[in-house]
């Protein structure tokens, strides 16, 4: 199976890297596929996440004015599509351009997937959500992450595939910090804000804790509200480190303030570990992967009240942390990387039976 993976980029420290080269690499490794990954406009150089070497990365560019860089952004991808003559061509971007893909490749194609990340709550103009379901109708099969998803998009052409989990290892059980961790990148959808607001309501309770956020981006903004709140030292922002497992694993709570989601992976990979987790049960992805009460924490988007009030009752509650740690590892192994990678290549071998 020679599958073309079109991306904008496989050197962050995101959600979206670590899936793709984490995906691709099982996917040839296990399945003998082979896989090349196309990359718009970034430079090249060492991924910030483990590769397979039988992965092939290449690169091209588009610049200039709309036109020329969508007539660029086309010929790169006939071009590649020629040459490496793909059995399905899997487009992971976000943004409109990834829509037009089937409108910029001639019509003897390979089949070809669309597959979002993101959710549709993230487009904040009316037009766009109208017009993208309508692009992605375009596409052989759309793939979203969540059935709140597919109740988002609302076409015949989707379906579910969740992202898997990275391919931690078992290790002996750590001692436990009396931390509660926070990762993703320090933006306003991430909900930073939030947290420090419902962390101001209960910190001076737990003089012993703290959060140990770990995300890329300005931490200069959040800092500031930390100091506004007397906070300083109870709230600690880092970069991102390759070693997340290390920081799951000696968590005791993991808190996911997001305002959306496009599936909330950080939360399986908490899960993963046996940490408890608690998260705003917002569009999407939180209240498909947890269950209140058994395996995590739900509260209702937004509401800072009952953030804090989750992140009280686990820090004074171990024997509750324990038992949601230990469902939340089994709830977690529903999505190690040979049932996704299955999913995937069923989905693979019904689109190329359909084409032959």
């Amino acid at each position: 199976m020679r599958v073309l993976y079109v991306v904008n980029g496989i050197r962050g420290s995101g959600g979206l890297e670590r899936v793709l080269l984490h995906k691709a690499s099982y996917l040839c490794d296990t399945y003998g596929y082979i896989i090349r990954i196309l990359v718009l406009n970034e430079p090249p150089g060492e991924p910030f996440y483990p590769v397979s070497p039988a992965v092939e990365v290449r690169h091209f560019h588009a610049s200039g004015s709309a036109l020329a860089y969508l007539w660029a952004y086309r010929e790169g991808l006939r071009q590649s599509v020629k040459q490496f003559q793909p059995d399905v061509v899997c487009v992971c971007d976000d943004g409109l351009k990834g829509l037009l893909v089937p409108l910029l490749l001639p019509r003897s194609r390979p089949p070809l997937v669309y597959e979002r990340h993101a959710s549709l709550e993230l487009m904040r103009s009316s037009w766009q959500k109208a017009v993208i379901p309508l692009l992605a109708r375009m596409y052989d099969r759309l793939v979203l992450l969540t059935q709140g998803n597919v109740k988002e998009w609302g076409i015949p052409n989707a379906a579910v595939i969740p992202n898997p989990l990275p391919d931690f290892q078992d290790s002996a059980p750590v001692q436990r910090k009396q931390h509660m961790l926070c990762v993703g990148s320090l933006s306003y959808n991430k909900g930073y804000d939030l947290l420090i607001e419902a962390w101001a309501m209960v910190a001076a309770q737990h003089p012993g804790w703290s959060v140990q956020v770990y995300g890329n981006g300005d931490p200069t903004p959040y800092q500031k509200l930390v100091a506004a709140r007397g906070l300083e030292g109870r709230i600690e922002f880092h970069a991102p480190v390759s070693d997340i497992a290390s920081k799951y694993a000696e968590a005791s709570v993991l808190v996911l303030p997001s305002r959306s989601e496009g599936f909330g992976m950080v939360l399986l990979e908490a899960m993963s570990f046996g940490t408890p987790c608690i998260s705003f049960d917002c569009p999407s992805g939180p209240g498909d992967i947890l269950t209140h009460g058994v395996d995590g924490v739900l509260v209702a988007p937004g509401n800072t009240v009952a953030l804090a009030a989750a992140m009280g009752d686990l820090i004074g509650n171990p024997k509750k942390r324990d038992a949601l740690g230990r469902e939340a590892r089994s709830s977690a192994s529903r999505y190690r990387v040979g049932e996704i990678a299955a999913r995937w290549h069923d989905l693979f071998s019904t689109l190329v039976a359909r084409n032959a």
